[in-house]
């Protein structure tokens, strides 16, 4: 069931439960550093800026109650903020949605922060990856996505599946949303050694939405972590099987 927030407990829960960033016993200093690195905005504080806020309420909102529920009013009393307040920052109803996915994907790629960490390091150098490297750091992302507190996380990225299905103008929006998580893979599979490290990502890239989204669907089935081992293993299978073959006159690739 769906949890219903009474009006002003989004205030709360924001302040909070901030899910950027993600490890709360982190020192202000090194919040801001996480937070910088994912063009989230904030103050002197170390605080989210209002817009960064109300993008995030939007995420809250549509992880709790889905992307319908969504309106300026909503927000507004979500934050426990005068009616009328978030209309200046997102004027459209499209705004308001698209600065929701915006978020999201800064999250995501804020998940993303220790492999990104790794490429630059290494950038320069003539060392590959280690698959088995790579996998731990994708199991590690995995158990945080599949902590239960970030269901609304994964609610809300199926929610925007479905919006861009149903609204052809957000279409843009999700293709650029998954293009940006796309250049993280490449990068990473191409430091790996694989061949064609496009259609490696593409492959990974279905690999991890269809976990995610069979944690959604089917909690049951994941009650029991899956393993570091199946990470390595399917990375190792990206690389050899997938990234080994030319797929460049096979259509476009599914991101």
């Amino acid at each position: 069931m769906p949890v219903i927030r009474t009006p002003c407990e989004g205030k709360e829960i924001l302040e909070n439960e901030r899910e950027i960033p993600m490890d709360s016993n982190m020192t202000r200093s090194r919040q801001r550093r996480r937070l910088d690195q994912t063009n989230i905005s904030t103050d002197e504080t170390g605080q989210l800026s209002r817009r960064d806020q109300i993008a995030e309420a939007v995420i809250r909102i549509i992880g709790d109650k889905g992307v319908r529920e969504v309106s300026h009013r909503k927000v507004d009393r979500f934050m426990c903020l005068p009616e009328g307040s978030t209309s200046p920052y997102f004027p459209r109803m499209f705004d308001l949605l698209n600065a929701g996915l915006d978020w999201l994907s800064k999250y995501d790629l804020s998940a993303l922060k220790d492999v990104h960490e790794v490429i630059a390091k290494r950038s320069s150098a003539t060392e590959l990856l280690h698959p088995d490297d790579v996998g731990g750091m994708m199991h590690e992302i995995w158990r945080a996505a599949a902590h239960p507190d970030r269901r609304y996380l994964l609610v809300a990225r199926f929610e925007y599946f479905l919006l861009a299905d149903r609204e052809p103008e957000f279409q843009d929006c999700l293709s650029f949303y998954l293009s940006k998580l796309s250049e993280v893979d490449i990068l990473l599979f191409k430091k790996m050694g694989a061949k064609f490290p496009e259609a490696a990502a593409a492959e990974y890239g279905i690999f991890r939405r269809g976990l995610y989204f069979s944690l959604l669907i089917s909690p049951a089935n994941f009650q029991k972590d899956l393993s570091r081992a199946y990470f390595e293993a399917n990375i190792r299978r990206f690389i050899h099987e997938v990234g080994a073959v030319d797929h460049r006159h096979a259509g476009p690739l599914p991101y």
